[in-house]
Order: structure tokens, then C-alpha cells, then sequence
């Protein structure tokens, strides 16, 4: 029996935690198993959407670590483990293809930070969340406390990590964290019965991506987590920018560009209008640097 089964039908693939005895826990093993999992999926082109599940209906997943497993790793191992989780869940996120989240039971510690790198979210309607890191003396260290803030708000994933207590599936999708709730026996049939609306997004979604984003998705994921929306911003409307607008708005854009980049380097400036460029000199400085007054004589 593998740590992780998947069953491709396309255009969905589901991708099962497979170790019910030990609560659905991902190993070392079984992480890289799935990071190869995801490669697979990320370059299959008739795979729309992908679904994550948990075995069974009492654990979605028990996440990575506990104090006991902890502690009889070495500081190496855990912190390679933990690496190792990060690489994962990022490539998860930046996958084309739509991912769905079908909590089917409790969820636990980063099994929880899964969830969260997947773009949907359904759970059973008796589930419950804990991230229990705090009280472990830790904290969730696999891109939990950016994506959870992006799902409920920061103060609220402030709260619910600071605590570490229970969540109920009520306040889950109250808060928003997921988005439907389903009777146990049938949160994965709900997943698959929103194959529909996740192929078609998908499809946008892909197309979006080559378009627009070409080889930007490397280059945002190597920034830090905080960072990578902002970055994933600019650099998505850069491109949307330069290649979507008609011409002569993509021509006052580029005047634009040219003038804060001439203003840093003190040179001429350009201010875009329509489509045309007028030069204008840089403001003149006095000696502690701010621009002098204008001349009104």
C-alpha cells in the first residue's frame, strides 16, 4: 500500500493521504513522494483540477510532526523536513490547474498549511482545525501564517496560531477558510461535482499564465512568503500591462516608466500623455537635497 495513492480520471486528478493508522501523518518519504506527485500534475496538460483528500473519514491529516516525533529527529532532520514541506506547498500553490481541499475529517498542525497551499477549500460539517504548533513550543513553519492571514484575515490567523485551540467546521467556513460544508460521507463527491467550474477556471487560468506570466512564477516563489503577492502583482500587471492595452496606452506606460527611471538616475525626464512623450529637466535640489521652491517672479 502506497503513503499516497492518486487516481487520475481526466480532467481531474485526486490525490489521497493513504496511512489511516497513523492519522493520514505525511513522512519524509511520503512528502517527497508528493512533490514528485505535484511535478506530474503541474505537466499534464488534460488535468483541469486537482483534489486532496485524506483516507477514510476521521483524519484528513495529523500534518508532518509532533513533540514525540520531534523529538526523536535531530535539528537537521526536522529542519530538512520542514524545507522540504515548504517546497512542496509552494509548488502545490503555483500549480496551473485548480486545487480543491476536501477536508473529510479532522485536520491538524500543517497538515492544515495543505490545505491552505491548495485554492479551495471544502470540509466536512463535523470537522475540526487545530494548529497546535504554539503549544508545542513552535510554529507553523510551512507558509501557514501568510496563507492563512490571505484566507481569514491577519488578526484572526494571528488568534487561531497564537491559541492553538479547536476550530470548528462552523467557524470555518464563517471565517472563511472554507468555502462549503458537506456530511462527511460526501465531501469528496462535492469536490468532484465542482470538476465543472474548477475545468473552466482552469482553462483561464492556464491561458492567463502563459500569456501574462511566462517564466514569472520561479521568480516570485524565490522571494520570501510575505513578499510574494506584492511581487506576483507587479509583475503579473506588468505584463498585462505591456501586452493586453491598446498601443497608445501601452506608449504613455512606457513614458512613464522612462521618467522614474531617468528621475532616479538625475537625468531628463518624460511625462507620458496619450500618446506622445514630452521632456521635461528633473526638479532642481538645493543643498540638503529638496526641491527649491518654484520661481514666481
Amino acid at each position: 500500500m502506497t503513503d499516497i495513492s492518486v487516481t487520475r480520471d481526466p480532467p481531474v486528478t485526486t490525490v489521497t493521504l493513504n496511512r489511516p493508522d497513523d492519522l493520514n501523518r505525511l513522512t519524509p518519504g511520503s512528502m517527497a513522494l508528493l512533490g514528485r506527485i505535484v511535478a506530474e500534475i503541474a505537466a499534464d496538460d488534460n488535468i483541469h483540477a486537482v483534489i486532496v483528500t485524506g483516507a477514510g473519514f476521521d483524519f484528513f491529516s495529523a500534518g508532518l510532526l509532533n513533540p514525540d516525533i520531534r523529538a526523536a529527529m535531530s535539528k537537521d532532520k526536522v529542519i530538512e523536513f520542514v524545507l522540504l514541506a515548504n517546497q512542496v506547498f509552494d509548488d502545490l500553490a503555483a500549480l496551473p490547474q485548480i486545487s480543491i481541499a476536501a477536508i473529510n475529517g479532522t485536520i491538524l498542525a500543517r497538515a492544515v498549511e495543505l490545505a491552505l497551499a491548495c485554492d479551495i477549500r471544502i470540509a466536512a460539517d463535523d470537522a475540526s482545525l487545530t494548529m497546535p504548533e504554539a503549544k508545542w513550543g513552535g510554529f507553523p513553519g510551512a507558509g501557514g501564517p501568510h496563507r492563512l492571514g490571505m484566507a481569514v484575515g491577519h488578526a484572526r490567523a494571528l488568534e487561531m496560531i497564537c491559541t492553538g485551540r479547536d476550530i470548528t467546521a462552523e467557524e470555518m467556513e464563517r471565517y472563511g477558510l472554507v468555502q462549503a460544508l458537506h456530511p462527511r460521507q460526501v465531501v469528496l463527491d462535492a469536490a468532484l461535482a465542482m470538476e465543472g467550474l474548477s475545468a473552466e477556471t482552469a482553462r483561464w487560468r492556464h491561458a492567463a499564465q502563459s500569456r501574462f506570466c511566462g517564466n514569472a512564477t520561479p521568480r516570485v516563489l524565490a522571494r520570501p512568503a510575505p513578499c510574494r503577492t506584492n511581487c506576483a502583482l507587479r509583475l503579473n500587471g506588468r505584463k498585462m500591462l505591456m501586452r493586453a492595452w491598446p498601443p497608445i496606452v501601452r506608449a504613455g506606460a512606457r513614458c512613464l516608466r522612462d521618467d522614474n527611471r531617468d528621475r532616479r538616475s538625475g537625468g531628463v525626464g518624460t511625462i507620458g500623455h496619450s500618446d506622445r512623450c514630452f521632456l521635461i529637466p528633473p526638479p532642481s535640489r538645493g543643498r540638503s537635497g529638496e526641491p527649491k521652491a518654484a520661481d514666481t517672479t
